[in-house]
């Protein structure tokens, strides 16, 4: 289903538990408080985001990349793709 589709309750669980699983798996030991508090934010508006373009959340990607100097791999990005699937359910 789309995520247009989704219930609000819907989205609130995805948003939640990509933060939890995906974010929260990422290594920020070196940065700040205030740096991770503009990490979150770059990567909820690039991959929790869906009301952007894909070229808006391509950009907040690659910010978050730049800022971070971290990327999501498979296996993070398997995650956020379950937990899409799931939500969507």
């Amino acid at each position: 289903m789309a995520w247009e589709d989704w219930a609000e309750e819907n989205y609130e669980y995805f948003h939640d538990e990509a933060f939890r699983q995906v974010f929260n798996s990422l290594d920020f030991a070196y940065m700040s408080d205030d740096e991770i508090a503009t990490a979150e934010e770059l990567f909820e508006q690039g991959w929790l985001n869906f009301h952007l373009s894909s070229a808006d959340k391509l950009a907040w990607r690659e910010a978050f990349q730049n800022f971070t100097h971290l990327e999501l791999d498979s296996e993070q990005w398997a995650t956020y793709r379950e937990l899409y699937d799931e939500s969507g359910g």
